[in-house]
Protein backbone atom coordinates (compact mmCIF):
# COMPACT_ATOMS: atom_id res chain seq x y z
CA UNK A 1 0.00 0.00 0.00
CA UNK A 2 1.49 3.12 -0.95
CA UNK A 3 0.84 5.34 1.76
CA UNK A 4 2.04 2.71 4.53
CA UNK A 5 5.64 2.65 2.41
CA UNK A 6 6.03 6.27 2.53
CA UNK A 7 4.85 6.85 5.68
CA UNK A 8 6.85 4.13 7.00
CA UNK A 9 9.97 5.73 4.48
CA UNK A 10 9.52 9.21 5.66
CA UNK A 11 10.07 8.26 9.07
CA UNK A 12 12.83 6.47 8.95
CA UNK A 13 14.26 7.60 5.90
CA UNK A 14 13.76 10.84 3.82
CA UNK A 15 10.66 12.56 2.17
CA UNK A 16 9.80 15.83 0.33
CA UNK A 17 6.43 16.84 -0.19
CA UNK A 18 5.54 18.67 -4.21
CA UNK A 19 3.24 20.53 -2.01
CA UNK A 20 3.47 23.65 -4.46
CA UNK A 21 3.03 21.44 -7.48
CA UNK A 22 -0.22 20.07 -5.90
CA UNK A 23 -1.56 23.28 -5.35
CA UNK A 24 -0.68 24.30 -8.94
CA UNK A 25 -2.13 21.53 -10.11
CA UNK A 26 -5.19 21.69 -8.20
CA UNK A 27 -5.73 25.82 -8.63
CA UNK A 28 -5.39 24.58 -12.46
CA UNK A 29 -8.57 22.23 -12.16
CA UNK A 30 -10.50 24.69 -10.76
CA UNK A 31 -9.73 27.20 -14.28
CA UNK A 32 -10.24 24.86 -16.33
CA UNK A 33 -14.30 24.92 -14.62
CA UNK A 34 -14.18 28.53 -15.51
CA UNK A 35 -13.32 29.36 -11.48
CA UNK A 36 -11.22 32.15 -10.66
CA UNK A 37 -8.51 31.07 -8.40
CA UNK A 38 -6.97 35.03 -7.62
CA UNK A 39 -8.42 34.85 -4.26
CA UNK A 40 -5.98 31.68 -3.16
CA UNK A 41 -4.36 31.94 0.29
CA UNK A 42 -0.98 30.63 0.40
CA UNK A 43 -0.80 31.12 3.97
CA UNK A 44 -3.15 28.73 4.84
CA UNK A 45 -4.09 27.04 1.02
CA UNK A 46 -7.74 28.02 1.26
CA UNK A 47 -9.42 29.04 -1.71
CA UNK A 48 -12.24 31.53 -1.56
CA UNK A 49 -14.85 30.26 -4.56
CA UNK A 50 -17.62 33.05 -5.12
CA UNK A 51 -21.17 32.25 -6.66
CA UNK A 52 -23.38 34.92 -6.83
CA UNK A 53 -23.90 36.28 -3.49
CA UNK A 54 -22.83 33.02 -1.76
CA UNK A 55 -18.86 32.54 -0.90
CA UNK A 56 -17.33 29.11 -0.38
CA UNK A 57 -14.04 28.77 1.33
CA UNK A 58 -12.25 25.69 0.47
CA UNK A 59 -9.55 24.15 1.95
CA UNK A 60 -6.81 22.55 -0.01
CA UNK A 61 -4.34 20.69 2.79
CA UNK A 62 -6.36 17.32 3.05
CA UNK A 63 -6.15 16.94 -0.88
CA UNK A 64 -2.57 18.12 -0.96
CA UNK A 65 -1.77 15.58 1.57
CA UNK A 66 -2.95 13.00 0.28
CA UNK A 67 -1.35 13.98 -3.71
CA UNK A 68 1.98 14.15 -1.40
CA UNK A 69 1.20 10.39 -0.35
CA UNK A 70 -0.31 8.64 -4.19
CA UNK A 71 1.49 7.43 -6.73
CA UNK A 72 1.68 9.27 -10.09
CA UNK A 73 -0.71 8.04 -12.31
CA UNK A 74 -3.54 7.97 -9.49
CA UNK A 75 -3.08 12.14 -8.71
CA UNK A 76 -5.09 13.07 -11.86
CA UNK A 77 -8.22 11.01 -10.27
CA UNK A 78 -7.82 12.39 -6.82
CA UNK A 79 -7.60 16.39 -8.41
CA UNK A 80 -10.77 15.78 -10.64
CA UNK A 81 -12.29 13.59 -7.50
CA UNK A 82 -11.91 16.76 -5.26
CA UNK A 83 -12.98 19.61 -7.66
CA UNK A 84 -15.84 17.89 -9.01
CA UNK A 85 -16.81 17.29 -5.29
CA UNK A 86 -16.71 20.92 -4.24
CA UNK A 87 -18.50 22.24 -7.54
CA UNK A 88 -20.91 19.45 -7.27
CA UNK A 89 -24.16 21.30 -5.81
CA UNK A 90 -25.45 20.01 -2.69
CA UNK A 91 -27.89 17.40 -2.92
CA UNK A 92 -31.71 17.88 -1.36
CA UNK A 93 -33.05 15.36 1.09
CA UNK A 94 -36.49 15.27 1.98
CA UNK A 95 -36.69 11.84 3.63
CA UNK A 96 -34.95 9.11 5.38
CA UNK A 97 -35.01 6.98 2.56
CA UNK A 98 -33.51 9.27 0.46
CA UNK A 99 -30.47 8.52 1.98
CA UNK A 100 -30.65 5.65 4.78
CA UNK A 101 -28.44 3.29 3.23
CA UNK A 102 -25.97 5.38 2.58
CA UNK A 103 -25.71 7.06 5.79
CA UNK A 104 -22.31 6.10 7.41
CA UNK A 105 -20.21 6.41 10.83
CA UNK A 106 -17.29 9.07 10.57
CA UNK A 107 -14.54 8.49 13.17
CA UNK A 108 -12.92 11.82 13.04
CA UNK A 109 -10.47 13.74 14.83
CA UNK A 110 -11.71 16.20 17.39
CA UNK A 111 -8.71 18.74 17.15
CA UNK A 112 -9.60 19.12 14.15
CA UNK A 113 -13.28 18.90 13.80
CA UNK A 114 -12.46 22.16 16.35
CA UNK A 115 -10.50 23.58 14.04
CA UNK A 116 -13.39 22.87 11.57
CA UNK A 117 -15.38 25.30 13.63
CA UNK A 118 -13.00 27.90 13.93
CA UNK A 119 -12.96 28.21 10.14
CA UNK A 120 -15.99 28.10 9.51
CA UNK A 121 -16.18 31.31 12.31
CA UNK A 122 -13.03 32.96 9.80
CA UNK A 123 -14.83 32.62 6.92
CA UNK A 124 -18.83 33.68 8.50
CA UNK A 125 -17.99 35.46 11.12
CA UNK A 126 -17.35 35.20 15.08
CA UNK A 127 -21.37 34.60 15.53
CA UNK A 128 -21.59 32.19 13.22
CA UNK A 129 -20.94 28.62 15.16
CA UNK A 130 -20.90 24.92 13.30
CA UNK A 131 -22.81 22.93 15.43
CA UNK A 132 -22.40 18.89 14.00
CA UNK A 133 -24.07 16.52 15.27
CA UNK A 134 -21.28 14.13 16.88
CA UNK A 135 -20.44 11.55 20.05
CA UNK A 136 -17.50 11.36 22.25
CA UNK A 137 -16.40 8.00 21.11
CA UNK A 138 -12.91 7.51 22.87
CA UNK A 139 -9.56 9.72 23.78
CA UNK A 140 -9.23 12.42 20.88
CA UNK A 141 -11.35 10.72 18.34
CA UNK A 142 -15.16 11.92 17.93
CA UNK A 143 -18.14 9.83 15.60
CA UNK A 144 -20.01 12.02 12.97
CA UNK A 145 -22.34 10.83 10.44
CA UNK A 146 -21.43 11.28 6.96
CA UNK A 147 -23.92 10.68 3.61
CA UNK A 148 -21.69 8.42 1.12
CA UNK A 149 -22.63 10.17 -2.00
CA UNK A 150 -20.85 9.36 -5.34
CA UNK A 151 -18.46 12.91 -5.49
CA UNK A 152 -17.70 13.37 -1.65
CA UNK A 153 -18.81 12.19 1.66
CA UNK A 154 -21.15 14.46 3.00
CA UNK A 155 -21.17 16.14 6.36
CA UNK A 156 -24.39 15.17 8.16
CA UNK A 157 -25.58 18.49 10.15
CA UNK A 158 -28.52 18.51 13.04
CA UNK A 159 -31.06 20.38 10.29
CA UNK A 160 -31.33 17.39 8.33
CA UNK A 161 -31.67 15.09 11.21
CA UNK A 162 -34.37 16.93 12.29
CA UNK A 163 -35.89 17.42 9.06
CA UNK A 164 -36.52 13.17 8.95
CA UNK A 165 -37.18 12.75 12.82
CA UNK A 166 -34.04 10.86 13.76
CA UNK A 167 -31.72 11.93 17.03
CA UNK A 168 -27.96 11.01 16.68
CA UNK A 169 -28.21 7.60 18.65
CA UNK A 170 -31.16 6.11 16.12
CA UNK A 171 -29.08 7.56 12.96
CA UNK A 172 -25.70 6.25 14.44
CA UNK A 173 -27.12 2.84 14.60
CA UNK A 174 -28.15 3.07 11.09
CA UNK A 175 -24.56 3.52 9.89
CA UNK A 176 -23.12 1.18 12.07
CA UNK A 177 -25.19 -1.19 10.33
CA UNK A 178 -24.39 0.00 6.72
CA UNK A 179 -20.52 -0.17 7.68
CA UNK A 180 -21.17 -3.78 8.98
CA UNK A 181 -22.78 -4.60 5.53
CA UNK A 182 -20.52 -2.45 3.53
CA UNK A 183 -17.23 -4.60 5.00
CA UNK A 184 -18.62 -7.85 6.33
CA UNK A 185 -15.32 -9.11 6.45
CA UNK A 186 -11.75 -7.86 6.94
CA UNK A 187 -8.31 -8.86 5.53
CA UNK A 188 -5.27 -7.48 7.20
CA UNK A 189 -1.72 -7.13 5.47
CA UNK A 190 2.07 -6.63 6.45
CA UNK A 191 3.27 -3.07 6.31
CA UNK A 192 6.14 -3.11 4.28
CA UNK A 193 9.26 -2.57 6.34
CA UNK A 194 6.81 -2.19 9.61
CA UNK A 195 7.67 -5.50 11.05
CA UNK A 196 4.60 -7.13 13.04
CA UNK A 197 2.36 -4.37 11.99
CA UNK A 198 -0.77 -4.76 10.08
CA UNK A 199 -3.40 -2.48 7.98
CA UNK A 200 -6.86 -3.38 6.70
CA UNK A 201 -6.74 -3.61 3.29
CA UNK A 202 -9.96 -2.12 2.03
CA UNK A 203 -12.63 -0.44 3.54
CA UNK A 204 -11.01 2.83 1.85
CA UNK A 205 -12.20 6.05 3.60
CA UNK A 206 -13.81 4.40 6.14
CA UNK A 207 -10.71 2.55 8.50
CA UNK A 208 -11.19 4.75 11.02
CA UNK A 209 -14.84 4.41 11.34
CA UNK A 210 -14.45 0.72 12.03
CA UNK A 211 -13.78 2.26 15.51
CA UNK A 212 -17.39 2.09 16.20
CA UNK A 213 -17.58 -1.79 15.95
CA UNK A 214 -16.40 -3.70 18.48
CA UNK A 215 -12.88 -5.45 18.40
CA UNK A 216 -14.57 -8.28 17.66
CA UNK A 217 -16.00 -7.24 14.51
CA UNK A 218 -13.06 -7.06 12.47
CA UNK A 219 -10.35 -8.38 14.43
CA UNK A 220 -10.91 -11.84 15.07
CA UNK A 221 -9.01 -13.43 12.20
CA UNK A 222 -5.92 -11.45 13.10
CA UNK A 223 -3.07 -13.53 14.78
CA UNK A 224 -1.00 -11.08 16.83
CA UNK A 225 0.59 -11.28 20.28
CA UNK A 226 -1.47 -10.15 22.88
CA UNK A 227 -4.31 -8.02 22.88
CA UNK A 228 -4.75 -5.45 19.70
CA UNK A 229 -3.62 -1.91 19.94
CA UNK A 230 -4.62 0.25 17.41
CA UNK A 231 -3.58 3.58 15.57
CA UNK A 232 -5.35 5.42 12.96
CA UNK A 233 -3.10 8.22 12.01
CA UNK A 234 -5.79 9.48 9.19
CA UNK A 235 -9.54 8.35 8.35
CA UNK A 236 -8.23 6.11 5.74
CA UNK A 237 -5.35 4.09 7.05
CA UNK A 238 -5.59 1.64 10.63
CA UNK A 239 -2.82 0.24 11.65
CA UNK A 240 -2.92 -2.73 14.13
CA UNK A 241 0.06 -4.34 16.31
CA UNK A 242 0.07 -6.63 19.38
CA UNK A 243 0.46 -5.46 22.86
CA UNK A 244 3.07 -7.93 23.31
CA UNK A 245 4.91 -7.52 20.39
CA UNK A 246 7.32 -4.90 22.01
CA UNK A 247 9.25 -4.29 18.47
CA UNK A 248 6.07 -3.91 16.68
CA UNK A 249 4.51 -1.63 19.88
CA UNK A 250 7.57 0.86 19.36
CA UNK A 251 7.44 1.06 15.82
CA UNK A 252 3.87 1.90 16.17
CA UNK A 253 4.64 4.62 19.09
CA UNK A 254 6.82 6.07 16.70
CA UNK A 255 4.47 6.53 13.51
CA UNK A 256 2.30 8.25 15.98
CA UNK A 257 4.15 10.79 15.88
CA UNK A 258 4.19 11.72 11.92
CA UNK A 259 3.73 15.20 11.34
CA UNK A 260 -0.41 15.70 10.43
CA UNK A 261 0.40 17.90 7.84
CA UNK A 262 2.07 15.16 6.02
CA UNK A 263 -0.80 13.01 6.61
CA UNK A 264 -4.59 12.85 4.03
CA UNK A 265 -7.30 13.50 6.50
CA UNK A 266 -5.47 13.11 9.90
CA UNK A 267 -7.01 11.52 12.38
CA UNK A 268 -5.43 10.42 15.76
CA UNK A 269 -2.11 10.19 16.95
CA UNK A 270 -3.60 8.02 19.85
CA UNK A 271 -3.41 4.48 20.58
CA UNK A 272 -6.12 2.46 21.53
CA UNK A 273 -6.99 -0.98 22.84
CA UNK A 274 -10.50 -2.95 23.17
CA UNK A 275 -12.15 -2.86 26.69
CA UNK A 276 -15.39 -5.12 26.13
CA UNK A 277 -17.69 -3.57 23.15
CA UNK A 278 -15.30 -0.32 23.19
CA UNK A 279 -12.42 1.26 22.68
CA UNK A 280 -10.31 2.54 25.22
CA UNK A 281 -7.01 5.25 25.13
CA UNK A 282 -3.47 2.75 25.68
CA UNK A 283 -0.58 3.71 27.12
CA UNK A 284 2.78 1.20 26.37
CA UNK A 285 4.12 -0.22 29.44
CA UNK A 286 6.26 2.32 31.60
CA UNK A 287 9.99 2.09 31.14
CA UNK A 288 10.08 0.68 27.67
CA UNK A 289 11.03 2.51 24.58
CA UNK A 290 7.56 2.56 23.59
CA UNK A 291 6.14 4.38 26.14
CA UNK A 292 9.15 6.92 25.87
CA UNK A 293 8.97 7.59 21.89
CA UNK A 294 4.87 7.44 22.77
CA UNK A 295 4.65 10.26 24.92
CA UNK A 296 6.74 12.52 22.51
CA UNK A 297 4.66 11.53 19.73
CA UNK A 298 2.01 12.85 21.67
CA UNK A 299 3.45 15.30 23.12
CA UNK A 300 4.42 16.53 19.72
CA UNK A 301 1.15 16.30 17.77
CA UNK A 302 -0.30 18.40 21.24
CA UNK A 303 2.00 20.97 20.23
CA UNK A 304 1.29 21.05 16.64
CA UNK A 305 -3.23 21.22 17.29
CA UNK A 306 -2.63 24.10 19.78
CA UNK A 307 -0.14 25.94 17.47
CA UNK A 308 -2.95 25.25 14.62
CA UNK A 309 -5.64 26.38 16.84
CA UNK A 310 -4.00 29.62 17.83
CA UNK A 311 -3.00 30.85 14.39
CA UNK A 312 -6.83 30.37 13.90
CA UNK A 313 -7.89 31.86 16.93
CA UNK A 314 -5.24 34.98 15.99
CA UNK A 315 -6.84 35.61 13.18
CA UNK A 316 -10.40 35.56 14.45
CA UNK A 317 -9.36 37.96 17.40
CA UNK A 318 -7.15 40.40 14.32
CA UNK A 319 -10.60 40.87 12.33
CA UNK A 320 -12.55 41.71 15.53
CA UNK A 321 -9.82 43.83 16.94
CA UNK A 322 -9.44 42.34 19.92
CA UNK A 323 -6.10 42.17 21.91
CA UNK A 324 -5.60 38.55 23.13
CA UNK A 325 -2.41 36.95 23.68
CA UNK A 326 -2.99 33.36 22.38
CA UNK A 327 -0.03 31.69 24.50
CA UNK A 328 1.95 28.67 22.55
CA UNK A 329 2.76 25.27 23.60
CA UNK A 330 6.69 24.83 23.89
CA UNK A 331 8.03 21.39 24.22
CA UNK A 332 10.97 20.49 26.41
CA UNK A 333 13.86 17.76 26.96
CA UNK A 334 14.49 17.08 30.67
CA UNK A 335 16.16 14.54 32.46
CA UNK A 336 15.09 11.33 29.34
CA UNK A 337 11.23 13.14 29.30
CA UNK A 338 9.72 15.42 27.48
CA UNK A 339 7.72 18.21 29.15
CA UNK A 340 5.73 20.95 27.49
CA UNK A 341 5.48 24.52 29.12
CA UNK A 342 3.06 27.30 28.60
CA UNK A 343 3.83 30.98 29.53
CA UNK A 344 1.46 32.91 32.14
CA UNK A 345 2.68 36.52 31.93
CA UNK A 346 2.33 39.45 34.00
CA UNK A 347 0.76 42.57 32.09
CA UNK A 348 -1.13 40.34 29.41
CA UNK A 349 -5.44 41.18 30.74
CA UNK A 350 -6.64 38.49 28.10
CA UNK A 351 -4.31 34.94 27.81
CA UNK A 352 -5.25 32.16 26.19
CA UNK A 353 -3.60 29.12 27.81
CA UNK A 354 -3.27 25.72 26.57
CA UNK A 355 -2.94 23.13 29.28
CA UNK A 356 0.80 22.23 29.78
CA UNK A 357 2.93 19.81 32.07
CA UNK A 358 4.19 22.97 33.54
CA UNK A 359 3.22 26.94 34.04
CA UNK A 360 5.73 29.07 33.12
CA UNK A 361 4.77 32.29 35.72
CA UNK A 362 6.79 35.04 34.57
CA UNK A 363 6.89 38.17 36.54
CA UNK A 364 7.93 41.45 34.42
CA UNK A 365 7.07 43.84 36.59
CA UNK A 366 3.13 44.21 34.81
CA UNK A 367 5.64 45.12 31.62
CA UNK A 368 4.86 42.19 29.73
CA UNK A 369 7.37 43.21 26.72
CA UNK A 370 10.17 43.27 30.07
CA UNK A 371 11.24 39.72 29.55
CA UNK A 372 14.92 40.20 30.00
CA UNK A 373 13.94 41.71 33.37
CA UNK A 374 11.34 39.21 34.32
CA UNK A 375 11.69 36.13 37.59
CA UNK A 376 10.20 33.11 36.20
CA UNK A 377 8.45 30.76 37.86
CA UNK A 378 8.64 26.98 36.50
CA UNK A 379 5.52 24.98 38.51
CA UNK A 380 3.93 21.63 37.78
CA UNK A 381 0.03 22.21 35.84
CA UNK A 382 -1.83 20.47 39.23
CA UNK A 383 0.27 22.43 41.72
CA UNK A 384 -0.51 25.92 39.84
CA UNK A 385 -4.09 24.84 40.04
CA UNK A 386 -3.77 24.48 43.58
CA UNK A 387 -2.75 27.87 44.19
CA UNK A 388 -4.31 30.18 40.86
CA UNK A 389 -6.53 27.71 39.17
CA UNK A 390 -9.39 30.13 40.50
CA UNK A 391 -8.00 32.95 38.23
CA UNK A 392 -8.44 30.69 35.03
CA UNK A 393 -11.76 30.05 33.26
CA UNK A 394 -12.34 27.27 30.71
CA UNK A 395 -12.67 28.57 27.22
CA UNK A 396 -15.72 26.15 25.69
CA UNK A 397 -16.02 24.68 22.18
CA UNK A 398 -12.34 24.40 22.13
CA UNK A 399 -10.30 21.21 21.59
CA UNK A 400 -7.34 20.87 22.64
CA UNK A 401 -8.31 22.84 25.96
CA UNK A 402 -7.47 26.17 26.76
CA UNK A 403 -7.88 28.81 29.75
CA UNK A 404 -8.25 32.26 30.12
CA UNK A 405 -6.79 34.92 32.46
CA UNK A 406 -7.22 38.50 33.23
CA UNK A 407 -4.70 38.98 35.85
CA UNK A 408 -1.77 37.40 37.16
CA UNK A 409 -1.44 35.73 40.72
CA UNK A 410 -1.13 38.43 43.18
CA UNK A 411 1.80 38.35 46.09
CA UNK A 412 0.68 36.04 48.44
CA UNK A 413 -0.28 33.54 44.86
CA UNK A 414 3.50 34.62 44.10
CA UNK A 415 4.91 33.01 47.56
CA UNK A 416 2.84 30.04 47.42
CA UNK A 417 4.26 29.06 43.77
CA UNK A 418 7.57 29.56 44.93
CA UNK A 419 7.11 26.67 47.19
CA UNK A 420 5.88 24.42 44.80
CA UNK A 421 8.47 26.03 41.43
CA UNK A 422 10.61 23.33 40.42
CA UNK A 423 14.32 23.95 41.07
Amino acid sequence: MAFFKKLVSGLFGTHTSPEQQSINDILAEFRRHGIDTSEFNQQNWTLLIKDGKIENRIGLGNTVNALAMADSENRPQIIQAFVSGILTPPRVYERLEDFSDRLMPMVRSRAGSSIAALEHQLAFGASQRLALPQQILAGDLIVQLGIDEPETIRTVENELLSKVGLNFEQALEIARSNIIGRFPEMHFDRVDGGGDIYFVSGAEDYQSSLLVLPAAAFLGNLEIEGEPVVLVPSRGQMLVAGSADTAALTQLAAIAGADPSDLPHPCSAMLFTPQGDRWTPYTPPAHTDAAQIYERSLKYIQGYHYAQQAARLEAIHEAARKDVHVAELKLFEKDGRFETVASWVNGITDGWLPKADVIAFVDNGADSSNVDAAQILFVPWEQSLSVAGGLLTEIPDLYPTRFRYTQFPDKAQWQALQAKAQP
